[in-house]
């Protein structure tokens, strides 16, 4: 067996589920956390226009883009109205009822 070195899921401004007990305990336990889709799917970084051409990290230049990110400084009012931002609608998000209930 080989140790745990890091956990990569779901974590971006409108899905944070992993605050309340994931991210507490890789820390405890000294395991890296790698965020999948911090930019709520690319929602997040206003350059959607339409449906169909759903950006990823698939080509150099969205990565150079969302690693930008690291070097930015929101203020209180920015993260106030981030925190706003309605939770997510949709067929991936309505049934996530848990595991062991």
């Amino acid at each position: 067996m080989h140790p745990i070195t890091a956990l990569q899921t779901d974590y971006s401004l409108w899905t944070r589920d992993p605050e309340a007990e994931i991210l507490p305990l890789v820390r405890e336990l000294g395991i890296g956390f790698v965020a999948y889709s911090p930019l709520g799917r690319g929602f997040l970084t206003g350059q959607i226009r339409s449906t169909g051409l759903l950006p990823g990290t698939r080509r150099v230049p969205r990565l150079e883009e969302n690693l930008a990110a690291a070097d930015l400084a929101l203020t209180r009012q920015q993260l106030g109205r981030l925190n706003a931002v309605p939770a997510p609608v949709g067929d991936r998000y309505q049934d996530m009822s848990p595991i062991n209930g």
